[in-house]
């Protein structure tokens, strides 16, 4: 019986324990870069700087996309994963249709590198670079 109860305090421990340590914190503010779209053009600018705002609420991460141009609202963010430095997210644009991000962290730039597929069916490669 003693067996039985160290095994099954030994996996619940297993389980219960976490790595988390070396999990970066995402906290604080991004600022977005456009890097080529569509794999072979190259981005355009869009006259306007984009930010991704992430905090930390009860052990998950809530956010949103603001845009330095004061005449846009911004933009709620859903569906926001963080794990094993894989952020995925979806960008509810004022219009109701939605960009879905994919990124991974990249230590060599300090910064979060992938795929945001637009509404429109474009596919851009992009940035997002820790600013605060």
């Amino acid at each position: 019986m003693n067996k039985i109860l160290y095994f099954l305090f030994l996996c619940f421990f297993i389980a219960c324990s976490s790595n988390k340590k070396n999990q970066l914190d995402i906290s604080g503010t991004w600022q977005k870069k456009r890097l080529a779209m569509n794999y072979t053009e190259p981005a355009e600018n869009t006259g306007y700087e984009m930010y991704l705002v992430l905090e930390k609420k009860k052990r998950k991460y809530v956010g949103k996309m603001i845009y330095s141009e004061s005449d846009y609202l911004p933009d709620p963010i859903d569906s926001l994963t963080y794990v094993a430095n894989r952020l995925n997210f979806i960008k509810i644009n004022e219009d109701k249709t939605t960009n879905r991000y994919q990124l991974i962290y990249k230590k060599e730039c300090d910064c979060f590198e992938g795929e945001m597929f637009s509404s429109l069916g474009n596919v851009h490669q992009i940035q997002f670079h820790k600013i605060n």
